[in-house]
């Protein structure tokens, strides 16, 4: 048998808002055939959460074409990304979000002044992702040793899957097998 179901990152404890897919599958000869994913926590965090508190001079975007729209509006669910602006034309990597919500979805590739990991206004200065901000948005621990070339390390972060996702799928496939 096998199961599948959309999981959203935010929903387990880390704050970005990537969806995917997740299947799980059992040999026949186990016998399982039933399985439940696992359920979101409560607890709800934030890109806030997730900062380092002297960036490099590098993450900051300084440009004349920012424009602030929703700047001050009440952010309504704080597991979804809360665009507060955008960079030129607002595309892929040009758009602007508040770190009082859940980020955007990382990217092993994406262009624009926020390649791979968007950009936000922190402490009224627009700014990409470090990538050890990156690491910790996909709930990996702070002795995870990171890429020394920044581009490598974002594309491998976007490349990756949410640890404590994995963790809690992980821990129902235990139980399903644990409990036959």
């Amino acid at each position: 048998f096998s199961f599948y179901k959309l999981l959203r990152s935010s929903d387990f404890g880390v704050p970005q808002a990537r969806e995917r897919v997740y299947i799980v599958g059992f040999r026949n000869d186990l016998n399982i055939n039933s399985f439940k994913f696992p359920e979101p926590i409560l607890e709800t965090k934030t890109v806030r959460d997730i900062l380092e508190e002297n960036p490099p001079e590098n993450t900051f975007i300084d440009r004349d074409d920012i424009v602030f729209n929703n700047h001050k509006k009440t952010i309504k669910n704080a597991r979804k990304p809360h665009r507060i602006g955008t960079i030129s034309k607002g595309g892929q990597g040009e758009r602007v979000y508040s770190i009082d919500a859940s980020g955007i979805t990382l990217s092993a590739y994406g262009g624009g002044p926020g390649a791979k990991t968007g950009v936000y206004l922190v402490n009224d200065r627009v700014r990409k992702l470090t990538p050890r901000e990156a690491a910790r948005m996909q709930g990996f621990p702070e002795t995870f040793i990171l890429d020394e070339k920044t581009h490598k390390a974002l594309k491998q972060f976007g490349d990756s899957v949410s640890v404590p996702v994995i963790k809690k799928i992980y821990d129902s496939i235990l139980f399903s097998i644990n409990s036959k």
